[in-house]
């Protein structure tokens, strides 16, 4: 009776306060490892602008050529302000580049913030998945501890009549309390798991079984990019816009400056206006340097897609593999395996009765059901495990 209350206490108040799945799908968009990743797309929006821009126009104020000992500007014709204006302009089109490698990492951050959600979607099936399993051995748990009292109230009336040994009749008790004990473990397995679901989304402790869309596991898994083969390929879009931008590099800027200088017009030539060019020495390593980076970041970048696809390949096959091995035991099991060992229990269980068969094999019979109906159910929850795996590496959707 107090495991029946136990479960009472369990399942009532997850009935009482159950949400649907569909309900902390939407809630796990707005995580706070997701949004955090949001922020970092954001950031790399702007600092996209920043790259791709000439940069700010300098104002510059010259005070020329004024007399050391009165500082005036009534003694010489070569006194005077200047005002310039200087502008750094790009002969070539390595800004834009510049910044559409960060316009490629924003997106990149935008594919790894959809990552994310898609992982934690993925933990919280595989969470719910552990529940119902959980859930389902409690329950044929419980069904075997009925059993054994049924059983072990025939032993006690064949004790009394001298048919049964004490130590047969502890046994059976032994039994008993072990299925029990077994039952409270996965009590605390259950508000274990609970915890885990609660960081995925405060209301996921709490979501219905039932509104789970399990059959959508064994849909059809449209496959495309998942988001890590994504954010690869954005990740070497972002690497030959960076190796386009070292290669323009070694075309140096020009700083352009038109200055107008205001002056005592002593020598009656009026006021002066000026222009200059500037631009950098290619003399140092720094292009040479830059480029070099830009070709090894390209080909690190390559050969990471390259293995990723390799092992894309791999993980694939052997989930397939691992998938029709667990089938192919399951078929074995859901066969007439399950009638056989129930049928077995309850003959022995009569014969017993009868004091025909002995309290061995009353335990035996009882194990060898539980067990083939526990394996059963570890089989079935790998296998959608697996499923689970199989469609978030085929980018499959998780969430219908």
């Amino acid at each position: 009776m107090r495991y029946i209350i136990s479960l009472f206490f369990i399942f009532f108040p997850a009935v009482l306060f159950a949400v649907n799945f569909v309900d902390v799908v939407k809630q796990i968009k707005q995580h706070d490892e997701v949004i955090a990743i949001k922020q970092q797309e954001q950031s790399m929006k702007h600092l996209a602008l920043s790259k791709g821009s000439w940069g700010d126009p300098k104002l510059k104020l010259n005070f020329k050529n004024f007399p050391i000992d009165s500082l005036s500007s009534h003694r010489t014709p070569m006194t005077g302000v200047e005002l310039a204006v200087v502008q750094k302009v790009q002969l070539t089109s390595k800004y834009s580049h510049r910044a559409a490698v960060f316009q490629e990492m924003s997106q990149v951050s935008k594919l790894k913030a959809e990552d994310k959600q898609q992982q934690l979607l993925v933990n919280l099936w595989k969470r719910l998945t552990e529940k119902r399993m959980i859930t389902a051995k409690m329950a044929i748990i419980q069904e075997g501890i009925s059993w054994i009292s049924q059983m072990l109230t025939v032993s006690k009336s064949r004790y009394a009549l001298g048919k049964l040994s004490q130590q047969a009749l502890l046994d059976i008790k032994i039994r008993k309390v072990e299925l029990g004990t077994k039952l409270d473990n996965m009590v605390f397995k259950l508000k274990e798991l609970d915890h885990q679901l609660s960081y995925i989304s405060p209301r996921a402790e709490h979501i219905l079984l039932l509104s789970v869309p399990w059959k959508v596991l064994d849909g059809e898994i449209r496959s495309r990019a998942n988001f890590k083969e994504q954010v690869l390929l954005k990740k070497i879009s972002a690497a030959k816009h960076r190796l386009q931008s070292a290669k323009l590099a070694y075309v140096p800027d020009l700083t352009v400056q038109f200055g107008y200088t205001k002056r005592d017009s002593l020598d009656e030539q009026g006021d002066f206006v000026s222009a200059s060019i500037s631009f950098p020495m290619p003399f140092s390593n720094t292009s040479v340097a830059n480029h070099s980076v830009a070709i090894h970041q390209q080909l690190k970048v390559k050969y990471q897609k390259d293995s990723f696809d390799r092992m894309q390949l791999r993980e694939r096959n052997i989930l397939k593999i691992k998938l029709q091995k667990i089938k192919s035991e399951l078929n074995t099991l859901d066969g007439q395996t399950t009638v056989y060992a129930k049928d077995s229990r309850k003959i022995v269980a009569k014969s017993y009765a009868l004091g025909e068969a002995s309290y061995l094999d009353l335990l035996g019979v009882e194990l060898q059901l539980q067990n083939i109906r526990l394996k059963k159910l570890f089989l079935t929850a790998e296998l959608t495990l697996l499923k689970i795996d199989l469609r978030y590496l085929l980018g499959g959707s998780l969430d219908e």
